[in-house]
């Protein structure tokens, strides 16, 4: 089993020249030349695999086709850590790498009910940032559509991926590349893109979560659970905000600030001075 460890941003269709002419993105070294992505979705027909929050999908990259399942993993302000089996598909699926038993037996279980549902059809370009000894970090820029039920969405995405380093290294070439480019952390996989649009589901407006926190929870542990539920609450706002004028977007959007702001008040004694201070006056 691998673990993905990725920064998923987007960008408006407009965008990708200046990203490319960014020195960032231009000075990163190529890998291999760009390819055309067709990736396939597949499920039961009553969903069942998106009900677990598993992924299953064949990609047809050139002359190659893989095979790749994905679980659900944790999303916040872009970064996604989830677990991930690829191998090679030649016809039929083959479940037997996948070491979750639990996965697995899904999988095999409901083998002969699995159907194509959407499809992802997009150009990728990949370049690798080597900003220090021991970090090695793919930019990989997306541009293509999402396809299901006669239907196509517009595909326009930066993926960054930690392939050597730390999860800080993601954030630092991303906030350096948002500094020149409008460039917007995106939570919602292709995946969930593609279900959404097979469903016909609009976005809606999401309200705060129930708590997750754990009465064994230290308080810098309760702070990082109750905050990134802030961030994840704000920016599901904010990508309904951009697309839809209701008012109960914006109205929410409002609500998971004031929740960050009384969480950074409340918890101020467990948490770094300096660090109170930075986030009081962002």
């Amino acid at each position: 089993m691998g673990q993905e460890i990725e920064l998923k941003l987007s960008l408006p269709r407009t965008s990708p020249a200046a990203l490319k002419r960014h020195p960032l993105f231009a000075a990163a070294q190529p890998v291999g030349p760009r390819q055309t992505l067709v990736n396939t979705y597949f499920d039961t027909p009553d969903l069942l695999l998106k009900s677990r929050r598993v992924a299953l999908r064949t990609r047809k990259q050139g002359r190659t086709w893989l095979q790749t399942v994905k679980c659900g993993g944790e999303f916040a302000g872009g970064l996604a850590h989830r677990p991930e089996w690829e191998q090679p598909y030649g016809g039929s699926f083959d479940f037997a790498a996948v070491d979750d038993a639990d996965v697995r037996a899904l999988l095999e279980g409901h083998r002969d009910q699995l159907q194509p549902v959407f499809t992802t059809h997009f150009r990728r370009e990949t370049r690798r940032h080597l900003p220090a000894p021991g970090v090695e970090i793919l930019l990989m820029l997306d541009t293509g559509k999402v396809e299901a039920a006669g239907k196509t969405l517009p595909l326009c995405e930066l993926e960054l991926e930690l392939a050597a380093g730390e999860v800080d290294d993601l954030f630092q070439l991303a906030m350096a590349l948002g500094a020149d480019l409008p460039l917007v952390p995106e939570d919602v996989s292709k995946a969930q893109r593609g279900y959404q649009l097979f469903l016909d589901q609009a976005p809606v407006p999401m309200k705060a979560p129930p708590s997750r926190i754990q009465a064994g929870d230290s308080p810098v542990e309760a702070f990082r659970s109750l905050a990134l539920d802030c961030v994840r609450q704000w920016q599901a706002n904010a990508g309904g905000a951009a697309a839809n004028p209701a008012p109960e977007f914006i109205h929410q959007m409002r609500v998971a600030l004031r929740r960050l702001r009384s969480l950074l008040k409340i918890m101020s004694p467990a948490l770094p001075a300096d660090f109170v201070a930075e986030w009081n006056g962002r």
